[in-house]
């Protein structure tokens, strides 16, 4: 069985151990290949990855042997370094009276922490800022749709 896989910073390469000689094959989670290449004499290998595995992915790896044996698969994990989609802002809140309801763009408010409703990438750090200033301390989407309430505008 393969060991230590580890993907490159850049995710443009897999190494790891495994028996000297094996032939090793690199797959994505579905299936696909990625790559393959021998184990040298000490038992370590690197190979390219075709393409690059840059957006967090996991791929599998597997070691054959001269006898054609296959190991179990081992995983390693894609560093995530493709940058997220810009947020959008679907709904802005005010539950201040006089006013309440869906705020329109351009539309003015009173209430100093309206509800903001949008998409991010999950897990990603999101800011909002009023005319480049920052508005509240960075906030982080556990899951690709939220509301963000502790805006102060």
């Amino acid at each position: 069985m393969p060991k230590d896989v580890v993907i490159s910073e850049d995710g443009a390469s897999i190494s790891g151990t495994a028996e000297p000689g094996s032939a090793i094959t690199i797959t994505t989670s579905d299936g696909t290949p990625l790559g393959s290449g021998k184990v040298d004499g000490e038992g370590h290998f690197t190979l390219p990855l075709v393409p690059a595995q840059t957006n967090g992915e996991q791929v599998t790896v597997t070691a054959t042997d001269g006898a054609n044996n296959v190991s179990p698969p081992a995983t390693a994990q894609a560093p995530d370094i493709t940058a997220p989609d810009k947020p959008i802002i679907s709904q802005v809140l005010d539950d201040v009276e006089s006013f309440t309801g869906p705020l329109a763009n351009g539309q003015t408010t009173n209430d100093s922490r309206p509800t903001l409703s949008g998409t991010a990438e999950a897990g990603a750090r999101v800011e909002v800022f009023d005319n480049g200033v920052s508005l509240d301390s960075p906030r982080y989407s556990p899951t690709a749709v939220g509301r963000l309430r502790r805006c102060k505008i």
